[in-house]
Formats: structure tokens, C-alpha cells, sequence
């Protein structure tokens, strides 16, 4: 029922939590890819020490690629169950129960698309971060790509890849093509992963402010005007997130939790 993608490169230590969280979860997923991007660290031996008996089927890539997102695009090209989700290395589903929860919604309701929380690990501790709403999407990216689940059948409609000329913001790209086709929407009130974000780079943040931008313009169709003030916003927010981390975690409403 869903494809769990993990992209990796030379991150062992990163793999085994995310491996652990999956193994540990109280519904398996029918399908585990691990994307890697030909690691010299010893991740395909970990790789291989890990108990996958209980999902259904289990493919691993090892090969120099162009990059995340074209990681990414051969995980999807391999994705055969109804739903995927991707889960990279360092990153972790919240708690062991997030695969039955996302497993009963789809019996509920068969959406297209499945949203949850998440918990936001930083160089400062865990922080809470409730999603926003799918119409939100146009301000940017609702929650974290690791707490979305996306159809394939709708996927597979709209020929949708991860557009690798955008080196930082093929993601966003991503969620607001799908999002643009997207009927059923369903959210699920809890955080469904653990996103580790304290190798995150501010740097790498301001180049994806102006891919956003051009994505708005192009994808979403969205006025110059706006599109402007939507970026001046979140220029200023980003660095006062590097300089007033505080301050900004308030101003996003993220509450410290522990994990």
C-alpha cells in the first residue's frame, strides 16, 4: 500500500536511524527503495544487516547520481505501491504508529494526498511544527516533504518528476504541481516524521527563496507583485531565523517537545 523511498549518500549513521524508525513501525510499508548515491562509508553494509523480512519487497540502487533530486526521481520511477512517501536518511517517522495511521486513512477515505505534523530536529533541540492548510501551499511548503504521501495513480497521470534545474527547490515544485491536480486532501492531526535539520545551510535557504520564486511565477501562476512580497517575507524571515532563532520559532509557533 505504500512505497517508503529513502535517498542516501555517505550517511551511515543517518541510515540506521531512519531504518530503525521504519522497522519498528506496528504496520509495515509494501515496498522500501534505498536510493543510494554510490556511499564509501560502509551504508550498503548496513543496508544489508537489517531484518526486511516483513516488507513485501525490498530494492537497493547504489551508483553516482546528479544530485537529490535526481535520486529521488529513481525512487519514483521504481514506486508500485498505491502511495509513497520518502524518508531519507537522518530523517525518522515520529513514532511507531505513523504507517497504521496513514494506513487507516487511506482505507477511510483513498485521498490523494495525505499531510500530517511534523518535529523539526535542530542544532537546538526538537521543535513541534504544526502543517498548514493546502491552500497555504502558494506561501510555501505546507509542512515537511517526509510528512506527505502522495497517490501514485496521480503521480503517474500527470508525469510528475522532480524538475532537477532547480537545484534547492525541486521539491516545492513538486508538491505544488501534485497539489494543482490534487481532488482529496487529507490531513492527519499529529506529526508523522522527524525531519533533521541541523545541517541545514542559510545559504542554501536564500537560493531556494529565489527558486520559489520562479516556481510561483511559472507553476502557480502567481503575480509579479505578490510573488515579490512573498519572497521579501521570507528573505527576512530567514535571516532572522539565523539571527534570532528565538524569535523566529515564535513567530512560527514552534513549541520544543522531546522526542
Amino acid at each position: 500500500m505504500i512505497s517508503v523511498v529513502t535517498i542516501n549518500y555517505n550517511n551511515s549513521e543517518g541510515l540506521k536511524l531512519t531504518l530503525d524508525s521504519l522497522v519498528n513501525q506496528t504496520v509495515s510499508c509494501s515496498q522500501l527503495i534505498l536510493v543510494d548515491g554510490g556511499s564509501a562509508d560502509g551504508s550498503m553494509d548496513v543496508f544489508s544487516s537489517y531484518d526486511l523480512s516483513n516488507v513485501s519487497s525490498v530494492e537497493s540502487i547504489s551508483e553516482p547520481d546528479g544530485g537529490l533530486y535526481d535520486a529521488m526521481n529513481k525512487g519514483l520511477d521504481r514506486v508500485v505501491s498505491d502511495y509513497v512517501v520518502f524518508m531519507n536518511s537522518g530523517d525518522c517517522f515520529a513514532d511507531d504508529h505513523v504507517l497504521e495511521c496513514v494506513s487507516l486513512e487511506i482505507d477511510r477515505s483513498c485521498p490523494d494526498f495525505i499531510y500530517g505534523d511534523y518535529i523539526e530536529g535542530t542544532n537546538e533541540g526538537f521543535f513541534y511544527k504544526a502543517a498548514r492548510n493546502v491552500l497555504s501551499n502558494k506561501k510555501g511548503m505546507i509542512t515537511s516533504h517526509q510528512s506527505m504521501y502522495f497517490s501514485k495513480d496521480m503521480i503517474k497521470k500527470n508525469e510528475l518528476k522532480y524538475q532537477i534545474q532547480y537545484l534547492y527547490a525541486a521539491d516545492y515544485c513538486f508538491v505544488s504541481s501534485f497539489l494543482c491536480e490534487s481532488k482529496k486532501n487529507s490531513y492527519i492531526n499529529k506529526a508523522l516524521c522527524i525531519f533533521d535539520a541541523s545541517g541545514v545551510s542559510n545559504t542554501n535557504r536564500y537560493s531556494a527563496l529565489k527558486e520559489n520564486y520562479k516556481i510561483r511565477r511559472e507553476v502557480l501562476k502567481m503575480g509579479r507583485v505578490y510573488c515579490v512580497t512573498l519572497y521579501v517575507a521570507h528573505y527576512l524571515h530567514t535571516t532572522l531565523k539565523k539571527k534570532l532563532p528565538k524569535v523566529a520559532r515564535w513567530l512560527r509557533k514552534s513549541e520544543p517537545c522531546n522526542v
